[in-house]
């Protein structure tokens, strides 16, 4: 099977391997929403949440940014690798995509599960690593109940990863 990413799509990976997605990454910024306002929009819990607070939300223009603390994924570290601790990619792409169903969710005023359907691209530039905290910014694409999400992983100033990621949302509201 082969799947084509729209023209947007494309053009926000590309954007997203060398700039960031927001246009001012500001890490000091006071938290939006901390987890237990996240908790009551996603469903994923611990050791699966991989957001800890959002720092940035703008509905309009489908962007968020949310901060990880790489402590609370402490056991995942231990095994990957053993000496070499480094946050597995799957991980990076399940944080973006949770990010995107935040947003949507969050802006839709819905609390259904969205599923996963494809992960439509992802790269991996830099390792992840204990000892700073990990940055999530998504932009979504709002097409109803299918949406689409492009984002990336940032870790001391760094774009770790990028990734798109399609989601169908289960809610009969939208």
């Amino acid at each position: 099977m082969r799947w084509n990413v729209t023209d947007e799509v494309a053009e926000l990976l590309d954007l997203a391997q060398t700039s960031f997605l927001v246009p001012d990454l500001d890490t000091m910024r006071l938290p939006l929403l901390n987890r237990s306002v996240i908790e009551r929009v996603l469903p994923h819990r611990e050791p699966f949440l991989f957001l800890d607070e959002i720092i940035f939300m703008d509905e309009e223009q489908g962007v968020i940014t949310a901060k990880y603390d790489l402590e609370r994924g402490r056991v995942f570290l231990e095994g990957h690798f053993p000496g070499a601790p480094t946050w597995p990619g799957v991980f990076q792409v399940e944080a973006i995509s949770q990010a995107g169903g935040l947003l949507f969710n969050y802006s839709h005023k819905i609390h259904d599960i969205g599923l996963l359907t494809n992960v439509l691209a992802a790269r991996f530039m830099e390792k992840i690593t204990p000892g700073a905290d990990l940055y999530i910014v998504a932009r979504v694409l709002d097409y109803g109940q299918m949406t689409e999400v492009v984002g990336q992983t940032i870790q001391n100033g760094k774009i770790c990863a990028v990734a798109a990621t399609r989601m169908y949302s289960l809610s009969e509201e939208i």
